[in-house]
């Protein structure tokens, strides 16, 4: 996995998950005003409200499922094969991917930020705090899976390069 793949994913599944909560708020609060209108009886609206209460949890499976893409990095940076010479590139796709990791940050700012979304943004702690770090992680992971990559030993014979 590049770090500009994970990084992009880890920006999309974090704004997805945090309109998602949005979305899981304004729709169960709307099941549960009108649910005398609707028909619900009070197991109903339980489930509804369980339903309500599992979206605090939903920035723990951010952070999971974003230490997952960021443990991704190194390991596959060692099971994979590269020349060396492609090492001035893979660093000029580093520091790209540290200038828009910033970029992704802010954006992920002012998307939190966001009248509608404000109120979700308190639940998602993790991720607030993951995304004013990105660039940082970014650099960190990015850089531990450049050393990895160029760094492992290299055998003669087979195809493998000097």
């Amino acid at each position: 996995m590049n770090i500009l793949h994970a990084m992009a994913l880890i920006f999309t599944i974090g704004v997805f998950l945090l309109v998602g909560s949005m979305i899981i708020n304004q729709v169960t609060t709307h099941l549960i005003d009108n649910k005398v209108k609707l028909g619900f009886n009070n197991e109903s609206t339980e489930v509804i409200k369980d339903v309500r209460d599992l979206r605090t949890n939903l920035d723990y499976v951010f952070f999971f499922i974003a230490f997952g893409i960021l443990l991704a990095l190194p390991i596959t940076a060692y099971f994979s094969d590269s020349s060396p010479i492609f090492l001035v590139i893979y660093i000029l796709l580093f520091l790209i991917a540290i200038a828009l990791s910033a970029v992704l940050a802010n954006a992920y700012t002012l998307i939190s930020a966001e009248r509608l979304i404000a109120t979700e943004t308190p639940n998602f702690n993790l991720s607030t705090s993951l995304f004013n770090n990105y660039p940082l992680w970014t650099m960190i992971f990015g850089a531990v899976s450049i050393i990895i990559l160029f760094g492992k030993a290299r055998t003669a014979g087979g195809g493998a390069y000097g």
